[in-house]
């Protein structure tokens, strides 16, 4: 029974090292307490040891706390989650984490059997043992001779675990170091594992000097939870060697931070806030095919931690963090020196990368893996922490120093995601940290625009700001849309992230009061509008020569099974006819990157509704004017036939320049070998003229 209430409640096994140390860390401090508050002299090397022994198959942790009487062991083991009088404190402010009882009895979740040797001041050491098979326990006096580490204590504790056969992992340094790192890094109290190292012989090590009477192995303590003085300073007294070093030693990273911003806010609420941004993105901060990570990812790389303890993980509804923020790199405070500090205020931080979430009190679940409910504080904790990272990231922007360009090509995804998912002030400061190349700056990534400087530069009396969405900067800045828009002089935004499209249709459809508008989807209210030829407007097109109208019609009756309209426009210079999409439909680019997804036949909108093409045609071009004579030649019998192979060479041409895959190129490739063979001499069905 107490193994499925301990599976039911605790979902990893690995919570039971972090309950044995939280107690563990409570009894020195419940010591600490008692010697300061009689003015005594309190123990000057507090320790908790961890000692793992795989030729027995156990691990026992070791403490010098102040211990449990026989009582003690009778009420605070006997009883499960019963909250014993060791963890009574006295004074009432100070506050301290161990659920002696259920937190214990989670050793049962690894071992079968579980004994605890306890020395108080006051008090006789005592055995409590218990086996799980038999479902008692036993409490008596210590007789046995103690291991020499446990017989230098006057007083402590001393758990020692019989791991089951599927648990001997946690007989391993590295699995142990792994936990301790995650659940209890920053508890005050040192933590220290015994390790085994290999020794040499000789005066350089070698073999062939072994002293047969010496051990080639050495019993060591490793220090694992080494407190960083740097969280217990003002930010103004600390200098930025000292966070660089922090943050190596912190992280693990090899290159010093990008930014860094380190801010204490005290009031009603008190809380810390140390933040670093990576010079590189780490490497899960995108998934294959999928983006930036997903919200489950993300919320389970955040930690709770109550009093320097992992206690939860944040799920997605109390997450400091938003999705797009999950590049960043944060510590929690330190933890207070003695006396600790009153609990009338509440300290909280987030490590973003690393996932902590440092506070006093919050209300938990029996099993500390869940907060139970909101209370208000965790909105206004994001809320601080997201205002806080987007100053940093504006103040980098601004700096010019180099950071601003690193920052932006390392991150720029984040923050166009941060466009997307924020709302009010918040979007339209991240507005303002958005880099684009444009027709007029160039194409070098050190050129970039903001859409401050580009509204600075607008043409008198334009209204809206241009752009154009592409695969690639090699692309875009050939597309035929742009050769109207060039020799006027207006200038055009180039966007060839895969974010793009989602960024402008969803977080950036405006900018202080101008419309942002896609130049490769057909209106007729842009400048440079087409004109187009409908039975319904011949009226309207009286100017034109005699041949346009029909052509138009004639090409639309060919084309029809592929597009919706065939206009003239007025703003192509160079090329005979271009592909753009009507006003409420899909982008080109973003029907390239939909038709890409693995899931398209379910997912995507273009499966249910077809992108609506629109064809422009340059009335003006020599390869249009030959069409629209030769419809006009009515002694050609084979007009429109020629017409239509032309037609279809034109469509299947302009479709890569606009952006559009060739989803069956075969007649494409077709008509092109049709025209190398004429040109060749050789007759193969293509008549363009006799």
């Amino acid at each position: 029974m107490l193994k499925l209430v301990l599976t039911t409640i605790y979902r990893d096994p690995e919570i039971f090292l972090r309950e044995l140390l939280a107690n563990a860390s409570d009894a020195i401090a419940k010591h600490r307490n008692i010697k300061e508050s009689c003015h005594e002299e309190v123990e000057p090397q507090p320790f908790v040891r961890i000692i793992p022994d795989k030729r027995n198959n156990t691990l026992t942790i070791i403490d010098n706390g102040i211990g449990m009487t026989k009582c003690d062991l009778i009420n605070s083991l006997g009883t499960i989650a019963r909250r014993s009088s060791f963890l009574d404190i006295q004074p009432p402010e100070v506050s301290l984490i161990g659920l002696f009882g259920l937190g214990f009895y989670s050793a049962f979740l690894v071992g079968r059997k579980v004994i605890v040797t306890s020395k108080h001041e006051e008090d006789e050491a005592y055995v409590w043992e218990a086996d799980i098979d038999k479902g008692t326990f036993t409490v008596k006096r210590d007789t046995s001779t103690p291991p020499a580490d446990y017989l230098q204590l006057k007083r402590g504790t001393r758990v020692e675990i019989h791991l089951e056969e599927s648990q001997r992992e946690f007989l391993e340094e590295r699995r142990l170091r792994a936990v301790v790192k995650k659940h209890c890094l920053f508890l005050s109290c040192p933590i220290q594992l015994q390790v085994e190292r290999k020794t040499g012989w000789g005066p350089f090590g070698g073999e062939e000097e072994e002293d047969p009477n010496m051990s080639p192995w050495k019993k060591e303590w490793a220090h694992l939870n080494r407190n960083p003085q740097i969280l217990t300073q003002r930010p103004a007294d600390l200098t930025k060697e000292q966070y660089d070093t922090f943050y190596k030693s912190f992280t693990e990273d090899f290159e010093a931070p990008l930014a860094f911003t380190h801010l204490k806010v005290e009031g009603q609420l008190e809380y810390t806030v140390l933040l670093f941004i990576p010079k590189r993105a780490p490497f899960e901060l995108y998934q294959a095919g999928s983006g930036l990570r997903t919200q489950q990812q993300t919320s389970n790389a955040v930690k709770l931690f109550l009093q320097g303890v992992g206690v939860a993980d944040v799920n997605e509804d109390h997450d400091f963090v938003p999705e797009w923020l999950g590049f960043i790199k944060g510590t929690p405070p330190p933890s207070s020196p003695p006396p600790p500090p009153p609990t009338t205020h509440n300290n909280f931080n987030r490590i973003f990368e690393l996932g902590l979430v440092f506070a006093d009190d919050l209300p938990l679940s029996i099993s500390r893996n869940k907060i139970m409910q909101d209370t208000g504080i965790i909105r206004i904790i994001r809320r601080f922490v997201v205002r806080a990272m987007i100053r940093l990231l504006t103040e980098i922007m601004e700096s010019k120093s180099g950071d601003d360009y690193l920052l932006y090509m390392t991150y720029a995804s984040n923050i166009k995601r941060g466009v997307i998912s924020e709302v009010g002030p918040n979007q339209e400061q991240l507005k303002n940290l958005l880099r684009f190349s444009s027709n007029r700056t160039g194409f070098d990534p050190f050129d970039m625009t903001s859409l401050a400087a580009y509204v600075e530069r607008m043409k008198e009396g334009q209204r809206e700001i241009y752009y154009v969405v592409g695969e690639s900067t090699e692309e875009v800045k050939r597309s035929p849309f742009l050769e109207r828009m060039a020799m006027e002089g207006y200038e055009v935004l180039l966007l060839t992230d895969a974010i793009d499209d989602t960024l402008v249709d969803e977080g950036l459809k405006d900018y202080e009061g101008f419309k942002l508008v896609d130049i490769s989807k057909y209106s007729e209210n842009m400048l440079f509008g087409e004109s187009t030829i409908s039975e319904k407007k011949e009226g309207e097109a009286r100017g034109f020569e005699g041949w346009i109208v029909p052509l138009l019609r004639l090409l639309h009756k060919i084309l029809e099974k592929e597009v919706s309209r065939v206009v003239r426009s007025n703003r192509l210079v160079e090329s005979p006819c271009a592909v753009a999409t009507d006003r409420d439909s899909m982008s080109a680019n973003h029907e390239r990157i939909l038709r890409a997804y693995p899931l398209r036949d379910v997912t995507c909108a273009f499966a249910r509704n077809p992108v609506a093409k629109v064809v422009e045609v340059n009335t003006g071009h020599p390869i249009i004017t030959k069409l629209g004579r030769l419809l006009e030649d009515e002694e050609r019998q084979d007009r429109e036939e020629i017409i239509s192979r032309v037609a279809w060479l034109l469509y299947y041409s302009a479709l890569p320049s606009s952006g559009f895959i060739v989803h069956d190129p075969h007649p494409f490739i077709e008509d092109v070998h049709s025209i190398l063979s004429l040109s060749l001499g050789q007759h193969s069905g293509f008549l363009f003229c006799k």
